[in-house]
């Protein structure tokens, strides 16, 4: 076919047409697949060469992971306690000039939990509840914890719209099924009204009690976040300023007589240990603003905060304020009622001897070994007191009393069922536990003194002050 074609080509155009076929024969065509020889040997080249760079990262990456493991795992345990400073530190305070960040309240086991107490969903809270007190002189000042949470307080006896009503004693009202009734009482069941007879009347407690949904305390303790811990590294106390101390115990009294009996325990305790007693009761007088009052933090190793009734929870002042405000041990009168809610080993009991005479060897061993006196005070890493003055209404307040009836308020009112959830809410043996919290006036008092070889006094002296007692019902 070829050949018939070149036949018909004219004769002129044969040599120019052979001249183009060699030179597309001779350097065209070799010059095309060398190109194409080149282009693969590039690729081959290139590809070596990424595979070789794949190579080089490779392992340069693994370099890198071996070399910073520990700092990958600082990275990975900081967001680890920043996410759990964030979930557990649900309420911060400012006390004493300090913020603390807390991790949990030391409470009631059946109490809500503390981010429960103190964050309320801003969908509760459109309409405003109101609180009425039929004792007493509370107001909205009372609700300074918590003045975002819309609730009101006032006094009267108009309780038609109240969503929940306060209260001292039972009394006749027209009551609605959907109101909360609260007794309030700051003084120990020996010196308040019986809640006992009939049905249950009361749906709460508005006091020291911790078994209550609103609870009331005069302080409490709290375990504090991460953040706001004190090192190991560092000293929680004037190491210098404890390891001065020369004198025994002191003790601010000015009500002598009471049903705890604690005069007759802290004057058989006098016979073998020096305790200095201040104000109506004692020998020594201390003026407010006086020197005086920094003599608990200089000389003395202990406080005696002790209470005028033995009630359960009944924890007042003399432990929250004077005992742990000082640089001292505080002493109370019995372990059980205390221990629940305040710092692990920060206190001494009474009743954790058999008699006043072996607690007194104790005292004096710990006053001559300030090494194991100090380990009192190593709670104070972890945990902060926080005293409740009744003046002050501000955050301090806000997991307690009027803030959280204002809370339930607005939880119940949304939701009714939400009490069957609120366990230490409508308690039928309310007022059977209130009734029947308090030991017997000079119980604890005359175990311990009985087992003591130098009693204070007679029987029949001992029984006399009980009597006395029982009759003035002396207040504190």
């Amino acid at each position: 076919m070829l050949m018939r074609r070149w036949k018909t080509v004219p004769f002129r155009w044969k040599p120019f047409l052979f001249f183009c076929g060699v030179l597309y024969l001779f350097i065209a065509l070799p010059s095309y697949l060398l190109d194409d020889k080149v282009t693969i040997s590039k690729t081959e080249q290139k590809q070596e060469i990424a595979a070789d760079v794949n190579i080089k990262f490779t392992k340069s990456y693994k370099i890198e992971r071996q070399i910073n493991p520990k700092i990958i795992k600082i990275k990975e345990k900081i967001k680890e306690n920043q996410e759990k400073t964030k979930e557990t530190a649900a309420f911060s305070v400012q006390y004493k000039g300090k913020q603390l960040f807390i991790e949990k309240l030391l409470t009631h086991p059946d109490a809500e939990s503390l981010k429960d107490k103190t964050i309320l969903d801003p969908s509760l809270i459109k309409q405003k509840r109101k609180m009425v007190s039929l004792d007493g002189s509370f107001n909205n000042a009372n609700l300074g914890g918590c003045p975002d949470w819309n609730c009101e307080l006032v006094g009267g006896h108009d309780i038609s719209d109240a969503d929940v009503v306060i209260m001292q004693s039972k009394r006749i009202l027209n009551r609605k099924p959907d109101q909360l009734f609260v007794y309030y009482s700051q003084e120990s069941p020996k010196n308040a009204p019986s809640l006992g007879g009939g049905e249950p009347f009361f749906n709460m407690t508005l006091g020291f009690r911790h078994d209550s949904p609103a609870a009331s305390p005069y302080g409490y303790t709290v375990k504090l976040a991460e953040k706001s811990r004190i090192p190991p590294d560092v000293p929680v106390v004037d190491e210098a300023m404890i390891k001065g101390k020369t004198k025994g115990a002191a003790w601010y009294v000015s009500h002598c007589g009471t049903q705890s009996r604690r005069e007759s325990l802290v004057e058989a305790l006098q016979k073998h240990i020096q305790v200095d007693i201040y104000g109506g009761c004692g020998t020594m007088r201390c003026s407010k603003g006086s020197d005086c009052e920094n003599a608990i933090d200089r000389d003395y190793h202990f406080y005696m905060a002790l209470e005028n009734s033995i009630c359960e929870d009944y924890i007042t002042e003399k432990l929250w304020n004077q005992g742990y405000r000082h640089e001292s041990v505080p002493i109370v009168l019995k372990r059980s009622l205390v221990e629940r809610y305040v710092p692990p080993n920060s206190f001494i009991a009474f009743d954790d001897y058999k008699n006043v005479e072996e607690m007194a060897k104790h005292l004096k061993k710990l006053m001559e070994d300030k090494t194991a006196y100090l380990k009192y005070f190593e709670w104070k890493r972890e945990y902060a007191v926080i005293y409740l003055d009744g003046l002050e209404h501000n955050e301090l307040e806000r997991p307690w009393g009027f803030c959280q009836l204002c809370r339930l308020a607005h939880v119940l009112a949304t939701d009714p069922s939400a009490a069957s959830t609120i366990k230490l809410l409508n308690n039928k043996d309310l007022a059977q536990n209130w009734d029947k919290s308090c030991e017997s006036d000079g119980e604890l008092a005359g175990k311990i003194l009985e087992n003591s070889p130098a009693k204070s006094g007679t029987t029949k002296e001992q029984k006399t002050g009980i009597l006395v007692e029982s009759e003035m019902r002396v207040k504190q």
